[in-house]
């Protein structure tokens, strides 16, 4: 097979690229991270596609896709192999799973080959031994492929593979037959499992007798199981007919609860709208507001009618002591300076006149006397008659002066007296003690009416105060009308009636709510869902019944639970027995099933037995077949290869008796194990091997070899070797040189024509 060109769209770091193949020798070149092993990688998974860990390697996180394509021409056929792989969309496929589309053309024919593994079909051979013939990686380590060298140069050598140990398989299966079966039968699986089986067999017989025992507990606990399996049913149809008349109280309940939640929404409808109502200016009149609001009408009231019965009284009071005073005024008028009156002197005058009086009087009488004297004795008695007259005369001059000072007393107590009304002083003086209690009452009258004045202003000071304080009160409900008892009353008994609407709709929240928490909360399922339940419950009801009442119903059910207490008391006793028998004893079915396992270890053990005696014998076989054809030939061609290698210094390699490989070596006689040869000359073996085993494995296609990494520990001189052969094998087998190194290209450019150098730097 020949690699011709790669076309790489997306693979790991590498996007868009693409290379040519020389039929030779191509060594790829470039420093680390560079992409070589990229492309190594993109050329296996042309032909083996890639696992689920290695495309999480190198899918590309930009375009989310691997793709690519390969040409080749094989057997004079020009191929080309076109692979994508790429996240899967069907949500089906589950996580992390893939869709990968592979197209295998003739390119001569432009004919679509089916197939599923180009590489398995290309070159007979699966991914992991492609893996480990042709592609040989890096020597300078210590281990190789979990293998010393030397050790995968004895195993390629022995069994053709560098991870089979011929003589370590032979020592796992004696080890394997140890321990199955120890010499003389003793401490192996074998002997232990027939020493099983035959406990066990003791066991079947001890089992089968508590059987018996074990079969009678049995029997009476599926009697008993029945009977109580016949109780559940019975309790099961009651417990139906309590949960379906539950469910219907339930459903009541429901119902009712449904009817308040209603009523309480009203309410509360009710309660908002009655607050909107009763609240103005942002304040709502409580029941402390309307109940001071009440108090304050009341005392304004109280002041009020006080005040107007205060100034009744005061306008009564000043009327009466008005009309004494204009009586009195008009009574006592005269008297106003009543005060200054000398009763004693008009007392005196009186006196006076009442002497002056009797003078006038006696004199009056005297004169008469005199007068009827005269007219008797004067004409009859004449010497009588001057004296009579004289005396007559003086009696008449007595009585005219008498009646002078009586006159003039009389004036003078009339001029005192007559502006007082009295016609004497017991009467002025009479008068004046009426006036003087008079006026004393009157002043008691004004004294009350002045103090029913005062009265009259704290009352109305009072209502006043009364009126400012309604007044703030009102206000502070957005009512700021005039303060009368009509505005009061109206306020009052619209506060009162709207807060009564919203105490009334308060109290029949509180009603709603009250109502609502009696009612328990026994699930959360709809009066519709209850309907269904009950609907359903009844079609399966047992008409047997369907006419008791909840207490005949709970007192049956009662006698059945307390049955299967019973039942469950003799259930727990048997299952007791039945536990301490199988405690006892095992089942002899399980211990049956026991032997029958045991014996089918047995055979096996047997069998593996009889298998590692095959296995030992056909390895011995295929060693025996290996050192006689295979192994020679191998050894054959590898030699050729190591003297290619060696410039001829080391051409015959061959295998000893206990399987190590030898060499000859010109400056010896005999042949040597290859432990005395260097690491490089090591390396040199071990490929040599690898392209004989291509060689000899390989029916169809042969791979192209390559090479990554693995002449690191060459100097110049076993490099040029190296190279030489490869290009000296060029028509059978195309070579890939991954390096990091200069050397390579540099030999191939000076050394060997043909050769293509891919610079992944660039």
């Amino acid at each position: 097979m020949e690699l011709k060109h790669a076309e790489i769209k997306s693979f790991g770091k590498l996007c868009d690229r693409s290379f040519d193949f020389s039929g030779g020798i191509n060594v790829v070149c470039g420093d680390n991270e560079s992409g070589k092993s990229t492309l190594f990688a993109f050329i296996k998974y042309i032909f083996w596609g890639l696992d689920s860990k290695e495309r999480g390697l190198y899918l590309n996180f930009d375009n989310g896709y691997i793709a690519g394509s390969l040409d080749f021409c094989d057997e004079g056929n020009n191929i080309k192999i076109i692979r994508r792989s790429a996240p899967s969309k069907d949500t089906n496929n589950g996580d992390g799973a893939y869709s990968e589309t592979l197209q295998v053309i003739n390119v001569d024919t432009n004919e679509l080959i089916k197939m599923k593994n180009p590489g398995e079909h290309y070159f007979g051979i699966g991914e992991e031994l492609f893996y480990k013939t042709a592609c040989v990686g890096q020597l300078g380590t210590s281990e190789l492929s979990g293998k010393s060298i030397n050790e995968a140069i004895e195993n390629i050598a022995l069994s053709a593979s560098e991870d089979t140990n011929v003589k370590r398989a032979k020592n796992k299966l004696d080890a394997a037959r140890k321990v199955l079966k120890l010499k003389k039968g003793v401490g192996g699986a074998i002997p232990e499992t027939e020493a099983q089986r035959q406990t066990l067999l003791e066991e079947l017989t001890f089992a089968e007798e508590k059987n018996v025992e074990r079969q009678t507990v049995e029997s009476r606990l599926c009697k008993l199981q029945k009977t109580k399996d016949a109780n559940d049913g019975v309790i099961e149809k009651i417990s139906l007919i309590l949960d379906i008349a539950e469910k219907k109280r339930e459903l009541e309940q429901q119902k009712k609860k449904c009817e308040y939640e209603k009523g309480l929404n009203e309410a509360k409808a009710e309660y908002q709208t009655a607050v909107s109502e009763i609240t103005k200016d942002g304040f709502m009149p409580d029941a402390e507001y309307i109940k001071s609001l009440a108090e304050k009408k009341r005392d304004y009231e109280n002041a009020s009618r006080n005040y107007d019965e205060i100034r009744k009284e005061y306008s009564s009071a000043k009327d009466e002591y008005d009309a004494d005073k204009e009586n009195f005024a008009q009574k006592y008028g005269a008297f106003g300076k009543s005060e200054n009156v000398d009763y004693d002197g008009i007392a005196r005058e009186e006196s006076k006149s009442k002497v002056f009086l009797g003078t006038v009087i006696g004199f009056a009488i005297l004169t008469a006397i005199m007068l009827c004297l005269s007219i008797v004795f004067v004409p009859s008695f004449v010497k009588f008659r001057m004296p009579i007259v004289i005396c007559l005369a003086i009696s008449a001059l007595a009585l005219f002066v008498s009646a002078i000072f009586f006159i003039r007393a009389k004036a003078k107590i009339k001029d005192t007296l007559g502006g007082f009304d009295a016609k004497n002083s017991e009467q002025l003086k009479d008068t004046a003690q009426k006036m003087a209690a008079a006026k004393s009452n009157l002043e008691i009258k004004k004294r009350n009416a002045d103090r029913l004045s005062e009265r009259a202003e704290e009352k109305r000071q009072l209502l006043e105060d009364l009126r400012v304080d309604i007044r703030v009160a009102l206000a502070k409900w957005g009512v700021r009308e005039n303060i009368t008892p009509t505005v009061i009353e109206e306020t009052y008994k619209r506060a009162e009636t709207l807060n009564s609407r919203v105490y009334d709709a308060a109290a029949k929240i509180d009603k709603y709510n009250t109502a609502l928490s009696g009612i328990p909360q026994k699930s959360d399922l709809t009066p519709e869902q209850l309907e269904k339940i009950i609907a359903e419950g009844e079609e399966k009801l047992d008409s047997e019944y369907k006419g008791s009442s909840d207490a005949e119903l709970k007192a049956k059910l009662a006698v059945y639970v307390g049955e299967n207490e019973k039942i469950n008391a003799e259930i727990n006793e048997c299952n007791s027995s039945l536990a301490v028998l199988n405690a006892v004893a095992k089942s002899p079915a399980e211990i049956s099933e026991s032997i029958y396992r045991t014996d089918k270890k047995l055979a096996d053990y047997t069998m593996k037995l009889d298998a590692i005696a095959i296995a030992d014998d056909a390895i011995e076989k295929a060693g025996i077949n290996l050192r006689k054809n295979i192994s020679p030939m191998l050894l054959e061609k590898s030699g050729e290869y190591l003297s290619s290698l060696t410039d001829g210094k080391y051409a015959v390699l061959s295998l000893g008796e206990d399987g190590t490989i030898l060499y000859k070596d010109g400056a010896f006689d005999g042949m040597r194990s290859i432990e005395y040869l260097s690491a490089g000359t090591k390396d040199s073996v071990y490929i040599s091997l690898r392209m004989a085993l291509i060689d000899v494995l390989y029916q169809k296609s042969k791979p192209m070899l390559m090479f990554d990494e693995s002449f690191a520990r060459m100097d110049e001189k076993r490099l040029s070797y190296m190279l030489l052969l490869l290009d000296k094998i060029k028509d059978k087998k195309q070579s890939f040189v991954f390096t990091c190194h200069k050397r390579e290209s540099e030999i191939c450019k000076e050394r060997i024509g043909g050769c293509e150098i891919i610079d992944m730097t660039e």
